[in-house]
């Protein structure tokens, strides 16, 4: 999963963030190493038990998982204090309804670049049968 939606992730974390305030719309924007720690918390986020009972496995994955990277986001702003706690309250998060088209950085490709570099060296480590591969006879 995390190949299959890094990259959609990552340049959804690097562009505007939609948060309320007040009663405001307003559109706030990561620094590129807050884009780096939303991106890895999205996914820790979703690898959680919890939040894998709460997708239904019918709609689309996608716009679960950047609802995700959103709260994410936000919450890393706060962190930050560049938004206040009051940005955007609970249960209020906006619906994704596209995806955004910006092409990814250089930056976000070498990154790409070395985490598909540390998979396929651990992958490599591993047995055919913990990869998931075809199972020896015996």
């Amino acid at each position: 999963m995390y190949l299959a939606c890094s990259d959609e992730v990552a340049r959804f974390l690097a562009g505007d963030v939609a948060v309320q305030l007040e009663g405001r719309s307003l559109r706030v924007r990561l620094p590129p190493l807050d884009v780096e720690v939303a991106h890895q918390e999205t996914f820790i986020r979703a690898f959680r038990p919890e939040a894998r009972r709460a997708y239904d496995g019918l709609r689309p994955y996608m716009p679960y998982l950047l609802r995700i990277a959103h709260s994410t986001a936000v919450d890393v702003l706060r962190s930050a204090g560049k938004v206040a706690r009051e940005a955007v309250p609970l249960g209020e998060v906006p619906e994704v309804l596209q995806l955004p088209t910006d092409a990814p950085s250089p930056e976000g490709d070498a990154l790409d670049q070395e985490l598909r570099q540390v998979v396929r060296a651990f992958l490599d480590r591993l047995s055919p049968h913990h990869r998931g591969g075809p199972r020896a006879a015996g």
